[in-house]
């Protein structure tokens, strides 16, 4: 959250540490007329930035709702756990 924060508030000075930490000084700046520029612009790169977060976050969410400990989920499991137990005891008494 604190990255999205910084991304959006100042994104050129979160781009220039984004790419200082992964790739050597200068090897990721282009001249405006180069083709990978002219190709995929700024605005690429910052659309192609907030739809990777919004899938990511969409993504989290989907997991979380599927594994949210439900009321019935928590039921069967203790039900599992009870019949587990009765199991084990009717073992052990022969």
């Amino acid at each position: 959250m604190l990255l999205a924060v910084a991304a959006v508030l100042g994104w050129q000075q979160f781009f220039a540490l984004f790419h200082s930490l992964f790739f050597a000084e200068g090897s990721w700046t282009f001249r405006v007329s180069d083709t990978l520029i002219r190709l995929y612009p700024t605005q690429f790169w910052m659309d192609a930035a907030i739809t990777v977060g919004a899938l990511t976050l969409l993504g989290a969410l989907a997991v979380m709702a599927a594994t949210w400990p439900t009321a019935f989920r928590r039921h069967r499991a203790l039900d599992r756990v009870r019949r587990r137990q009765e199991l084990k005891r009717r073992l052990a008494g022969r």
